[in-house]
């Protein structure tokens, strides 16, 4: 779980190397990556059947969280 998590993020890094990214993006893609890191983590020291309902829900916010974080930074500011 953790080698795929950490695939995950990396892939979620990419539209950053690629330019159409922001430091937005860039900024909460590493928070989120970091936070759904740690609950693989976590799972992977102790497994228990709570601990594996947080990867679940971390899972289920993060590409919401993501993909809303790469819309609001592709919005011009003025």
């Amino acid at each position: 779980m953790i080698v795929y998590c950490l695939a995950l993020v990396a892939a979620s890094l990419m539209p950053v190397v690629v330019g159409g990214a922001g430091p937005v993006y860039l900024a909460g893609a590493l928070l989120l990556g970091i936070g759904f890191l740690a609950y693989a983590i976590g799972f992977s020291l102790r497994r228990s059947t709570a601990r594996a309902r947080g990867v679940l829900r971390a899972s289920l916010i993060y590409l919401p969280a993501l993909l809303t974080l790469w819309l609001l930074d592709g919005i011009p500011h003025r």
